[in-house]
């Protein structure tokens, strides 16, 4: 037993010399990695200060100046191009679809507001003489545009590949107390059985309507549409009148018999 205990003291002892001599070693390697690593750094430095690289450096600097100020001039320039007005786009539609020129007067007309109504009853349908009508109706026993003068044109613009007097037509209104109206369609008791017991009929009626002469003003547009002169070859009687242009009413009176007014002077 003694044997063997001094034989692991001199093992133990053995492994401590090697132990130290291994971490001397050690820290003589991190001590010079130290002062290689301090050199090379230095070196670095000093080649970097050197005047053989200043113009390396002046480029290296003016590069991430420019870097640097790029995204601000791009900002700058956005915000001037957001602060500038946007001009406001023209437009090419006409104030109103139908012109109406007087004497040396141009007036755009303004559409009329109607409601359709139906007169007479479903009893008269089945009787020889009974008929129900379809009416647009006008507010008002007078339009708000005034004719005095004659002649009147119109001017208009309807698509190319249409005819004019199918489109555009002028109808006699039948006045009555609080309103005024044109006869739109009318239905009833059919005397020709062949064509069923109910007659229907539906559009204007010929003696409402009064003639109109179309002639081109201007060619096609890049719209496809023909700009007509209107105008009306007879003498119209005085009353209420109202022009038909693609589903919409526009209304005015005309009485040539309204005397100009004259000032006098008073005596």
């Amino acid at each position: 037993m003694k044997t063997l205990a001094t034989k692991n003291s001199i093992f133990i002892g053995i492994a401590a010399v090697v132990c130290l001599q291994n971490f001397a070693a050690f820290a003589q390697a991190s001590k010079q990695s130290q002062l290689t690593s301090k050199s090379n750094s230095e070196t670095s430095l000093h080649s970097l200060l050197s005047p053989q690289n200043s113009a390396s450096n002046q480029q290296m600097v003016s590069l991430t100046s420019t870097h640097l100020l790029k995204p601000l001039m791009i900002s700058q320039a956005k915000q001037e191009t957001e602060a500038q007005p946007v001009p406001p786009a023209i437009s090419k539609r006409r104030p109103s679809a139908v012109k109406m020129m007087v004497g040396d007067q141009e007036i755009f007309l303004k559409r009329a507001r109607v409601q359709d109504r139906a007169s007479g009853s479903a009893l008269g349908l089945f009787t020889p003489f009974g008929r129900s009508k379809g009416k647009a109706v006008f507010r008002g026993k007078q339009a708000r545009l005034q004719v005095t003068e004659f002649p009147i044109a119109f001017e208009t613009s309807l698509p190319a590949d249409v005819h004019p007097d199918e489109y555009m037509v002028l109808l006699k209104l039948k006045t009555k107390k609080d309103r005024r109206e044109i006869e739109t369609s009318s239905a009833g008791f059919s005397s020709d059985f062949s064509e069923g017991l109910v007659n229907a009929k539906d559009g204007f009626r010929d003696k409402d309507l009064i003639q109109l002469q179309f002639e081109e003003a201007q060619p096609i547009d890049e719209e496809g549409n023909i700009t007509y002169k209107v105008t009306i070859p007879s003498m119209m009687e005085a009353g209420e009148y109202a022009i038909f242009h693609q589903e919409h009413y526009y209304d005015f009176s005309f009485d040539n018999r309204i005397p100009a007014t004259q000032d006098t002077d008073p005596e």
